[in-house]
């Protein structure tokens, strides 16, 4: 068996990958509306996600891997 499988992103990892591609941030509470999932679900998508370096995240959501200084944070 090859341990150094590629990570498939799931459909809805890869949605949010490209949600976040195009709007540069992406709030979890936007994605938990359009997915219809728990917070604990896309939190869980986005810590796999964040582990391969695919998005960058962030306390309220995640945002472009590469984008890390240029994304608003909001703390509100």
């Amino acid at each position: 068996s090859n341990a150094s499988h590629d990570f498939i992103p799931s459909k809805r990892q890869t949605e949010i990958i490209n949600m976040v591609a195009e709007r540069g941030y992406v709030s979890t509470e936007s994605m938990v509306e359009k997915f219809n999932v728990t917070p604990q679900t896309i939190r869980r998508d986005l810590n796999e996600l964040g582990a391969k370096g695919l998005v960058t995240r962030f306390h309220g959501g995640a945002g472009n891997p590469k984008a890390l200084r240029t994304v608003p944070i909001k703390t509100a």
